[in-house]
């Protein structure tokens, strides 16, 4: 699997699992657009770091190995149902070599 094929898998992994807890996405696209790669390394805090990237809110949740894990242990779900609970869900932002998620 080449680099780009290694993105898609990480990034369509990351999507599934959202959509799958019921999580509505709204993807940007850092590899088009300037202005959301400096959001995204401002809220890395100037790290590059490869996509994806969760936060909730501007809490970093974690990357595809953190959000993998924590779903396979349903910490996962138990954060997202908190979020629900605290009128937070819309704070999930999911950031793909797409990018941002809201839980609905």
């Amino acid at each position: 699997m080449g680099a780009s094929g290694a993105c898609s898998y990480y990034n369509n992994t990351v999507r599934s699992i959202f959509q799958n807890l019921g999580c509505e996405l709204d993807e940007r696209d850092i590899s088009m657009s300037a202005a959301f790669r400096a959001e995204l390394k401002e809220r890395l805090k100037g790290t590059a770091a490869p996509v994806p990237r969760v936060f909730i809110g501007t809490n970093y949740l974690g990357g595809f190995d953190e959000v993998q894990e924590m779903n396979e242990d349903e910490r996962l779900r138990v954060i997202l149902k908190v979020c629900a609970r605290l009128a937070l869900a819309s704070l999930l932002h999911f950031w793909l070599e797409l990018h941002s998620a809201r839980c609905v």
